[in-house]
């Protein structure tokens, strides 16, 4: 059933996130816009069940923060201050819409708890993914953006079947008990390799230490991702998350 899940949405997601891709520009940014927007709905429906208020100041802070960073590519990436300004513009969007929730919530004994969820979640979800449209302005963006995606799904892929065909000893039980320290390792050394791949095809520019760099760094911070989504899953009661975990 996780296979299929995972093929379904591969067969879905992939065309339409290499169709944004290609086209760049203003596609990017609403692109990814559209997809902060639901992270940051789902996100803040399961933190924040049943109080409206938080749900909605909370998706108005994270689209608001992603609108700002995602549509940063329209200024220059070297002009330090133009990127000092727009820093400043998040924090006090930010800061505004806490204020507003903080001074209309009503009930101040929940106020800190709420705005806590608030702040947290807007940057959880607001901010990681606007980052992509700055990188496909860069020379060779579209190859920049690809290589994270290719390295990532690639690691996912091949420590899945190299745990389900070789896993033993079980990376966190209690978190995510499909993770094994097989799978880790398989995947690692496979993705090390598709660094290489990708070096021999793509960017023949990279050397043996970046495809290293790469494959073990990938490796490393993608469990980290899904161990995090996980934790957050189970804490809420969740079974299946799927577009907060873009964030990631």
């Amino acid at each position: 059933k996780n296979l299929m899940l995972r093929i379904a949405t591969a067969v879905v997601g992939v065309p339409i996130l290499i169709g944004f891709l290609e086209a760049g520009g203003w596609f990017v940014s609403l692109g990814l816009l559209t997809a902060t927007a639901l992270a940051a709905t789902e996100y803040f429906l399961v933190q924040a069940k049943g109080d409206r208020l938080t749900q909605l100041a909370g998706v108005g802070a994270a689209v608001a923060l992603g609108a700002l960073s995602t549509f940063g590519p329209l200024m220059p990436l070297h002009d330090t201050r133009t990127v000092s300004a727009t820093l400043l513009i998040l924090m006090c969007v930010l800061m505004f819409i806490a204020a507003f929730f903080l001074v209309h919530s009503g009930d101040m004994t929940t106020a800190w708890p709420r705005l806590a969820t608030l702040v947290g979640g807007a940057l959880y979800t607001g901010l990681p993914l606007s980052f992509l449209a700055r990188v496909r302005e860069v020379p060779d963006g579209r190859l920049w953006c690809y290589l994270p995606m290719v390295l990532t799904w690639g690691n996912d892929t091949f420590a899945y079947f190299c745990g389900r065909l070789f896993g033993k000893h079980k990376m966190a039980p209690h978190i995510s008990p499909g993770k094994t320290w097989e799978g880790f390792v398989g995947g690692l050394i496979c993705t090390v390799g598709t660094a290489f791949a990708w070096r021999h095809f793509a960017q023949p520019a990279f050397t043996v230490a970046d495809c290293i760099a790469l494959g073990v760094g990938i490796s490393v911070l993608g469990p980290i991702g899904d161990l995090t989504e996980s934790v957050w899953k189970r804490s809420n009661g969740v079974e299946a998350s799927y577009w907060a975990a873009l964030s990631w």
